[in-house]
């Protein structure tokens, strides 16, 4: 199954027709559990990290926003954010490998496409991998990327963490993909995508700079 083949054979992996909509519905799916088992186990962990942000309000202000995140209510809005995000994700990853293929000559969307929703996909396994690994070290949240390197939140802090390991893989499996027809480019298209994440990490990383303050 190309699911699985995805994290131990990725160059195999093959566009044809709409596999796209099936590696999309099935990351939709692991998003969900993900998000369920998140809100259940660790809703005390939640609760905590938003009592802290809520330091600066009024009791009755703070007990007003922690009446409205019941799980049950976190589940919702949870999936509706869900709902939302997720396709436009798809698209805006498919619209920038699209971008960088007509910068290399070629102007088929399908496989833009089809390569974003591996993408997708693969973050979304990776995102569920980190939840069993929060509950079996009772880390939350769970992070692949160097930024535990760093102790204090600051520009280096949200620089490191958007080079999650997994977010790099996809962008790997993605560049293999979009390559399929010209094998000797496949380093361009994996640099150029690392490039973009270099200049979204020092965005990201001036954002919880000026947070921080």
């Amino acid at each position: 199954m190309d699911f699985l083949r995805v994290f131990y054979a990725p160059k195999e992996i093959r566009y044809t027709g709409k596999k796209w909509v099936a590696f999309f519905v099935v990351a939709l799916g692991v998003v969900f559990v993900t998000l369920m088992l998140n809100v259940h186990f660790n809703y005390e962990g939640i609760m905590k990290a938003v009592t802290e942000r809520l330091s600066s309000m009024s009791d009755e202000q703070k007990a007003q926003v922690l009446k409205m995140l019941s799980s049950k209510r976190m589940i919702i809005q949870g999936v509706i954010s869900l709902i939302i995000t997720l396709p436009l994700k798809l698209l805006f990853m498919a619209g920038i490998i699209y971008f960088i293929r007509i910068l290399m000559g070629k102007e088929n969307f399908a496989i833009p496409l089809f390569a974003a929703s591996v993408y997708t996909y693969i973050q979304a396994a990776g995102d569920f991998l980190k939840f069993l690994l929060s509950v079996i070290f009772k880390t939350f949240p769970f992070l692949t990327d160097p930024s535990i390197l760093v102790s204090k939140k600051g520009f280096f802090s949200g620089f490191l963490s958007v080079f999650d390991i997994f977010t790099i893989y996809a962008m790997y499996v993605a560049a293999l993909i979009v390559s399929e027809e010209e094998k000797d480019r496949k380093m361009y298209y994996f640099i150029i995508l690392i490039g973009l994440l270099v200049l979204w990490g020092v965005i990201k990383g001036f954002m919880i700079k000026v947070g921080a303050k």
